[in-house]
């Protein structure tokens, strides 16, 4: 009797781990599915000519068609600024499963931001989201000039 319990549990664990390891390799399929995300672009702000970071420094993003392609968060940090861009990601997915994700492409690759600040110059960069995508944990560098 107990040499029957040990054979089916044996053969049990065998067949859940023939299964895992097939569902691992995909044999059972992967499933895309598109899904909004929001990921976080980080510039840091400092004046030219002593390189002190600034701070309370506001950003419009731009993009083709798009007057209002990003949004600010408070970032935390002295002299960073954190904006969030939305896109669209396919996460690939098996029964047990996530097996990466990928980013679809914007229309306009290129996302123009303007840096308000009322001591200093507003001063606009280009950002390729696709770079920053790439180097999640970059942050981009800028110096704006004093007003006046």
């Amino acid at each position: 009797m107990i040499k029957k319990v040990i054979i089916i549990g044996l053969a049990m664990l065998v067949s859940a781990g023939i299964f895992v390891t097939a569902d691992y390799a995909g044999l059972f399929g992967i499933k895309k599915t598109p899904e909004y995300d929001l990921r976080e672009i980080k510039i840091r702000i400092a004046d030219i000519k002593d390189n002190s970071p600034i701070v309370h420094t506001r950003a419009k993003c731009f993009q083709k068609m798009n007057d209002n392609a990003c949004t600010q968060k408070v970032s935390g940090k002295v002299g960073i600024v954190s904006i969030m861009v939305p896109v669209i990601k396919y996460v690939s997915r098996s029964l047990l499963f996530d097996k990466g994700e990928q980013y679809l492409p914007t229309r306009d690759p290129e996302l123009q931001v303007m840096l308000i600040h009322t001591d200093y110059m507003t001063h606009t960069i280009t950002l390729n989201i696709a770079e920053h995508l790439s180097k999640p944990n970059s942050i981009k560098s800028v110096a704006l000039h004093p007003r006046g």
